[in-house]
C-alpha cells in the first residue's frame, strides 16, 4: 500500500469530557476477563515489532511514522476548516452533525 492509502484523520470521536480514566483495578479486571485476547495481543505485538526490526528496522519505521503524521496534517489542512473539533451546537449544517447518544458529546 502507498502512504496515501493509509492517510486518514479522525471524525466523530467522543469528546474528552465524556470519557473517564480507568483505575488500575479495572484495567486488571478487563485483562483477566479478556485474558485470551490479551495473550494474543501480547504475542502478535511482540512478533510485529520483531518483524519490523528484521525487515525495515526501527529507524526507518520512525521515519515512515513521521511521514505519515505529516501527510495526515496536510490532509487535515486541505479538508477541514478548523484544526480542532467543534462543539455539536456549532455545526452549521445539521446534515453533518454526528449522532449524539445519551449525554455523550460526539465531536
Amino acid at each position: 500500500w502507498s502512504m496515501d492509502d493509509v492517510t486518514y484523520f479522525v471524525l466523530n470521536k467522543r469528546s474528552k469530557a465524556s470519557t473517564q480514566n480507568l483505575t488500575q483495578e479495572t484495567i486488571s479486571r478487563i485483562k483477566e476477563w479478556n485474558s485470551l485476547d490479551w495473550k494474543l495481543y501480547l504475542h502478535f505485538n511482540k512478533t510485529f515489532w520483531q518483524r519490523i526490526e528484521d525487515t525495515i528496522g526501527l529507524e526507518r519505521m520512525k521515519i515512515q511514522v513521521q511521514l505519515l503524521k505529516s501527510k495526515i496534517q496536510k490532509l487535515m489542512n486541505t479538508c477541514l476548516e478548523e484544526p480542532d473539533a467543534v462543539e455539536p451546537s456549532d455545526v452549521k449544517n445539521t446534515f453533518f452533525l454526528p449522532h449524539q447518544p445519551n449525554k455523550v458529546k460526539v465531536l
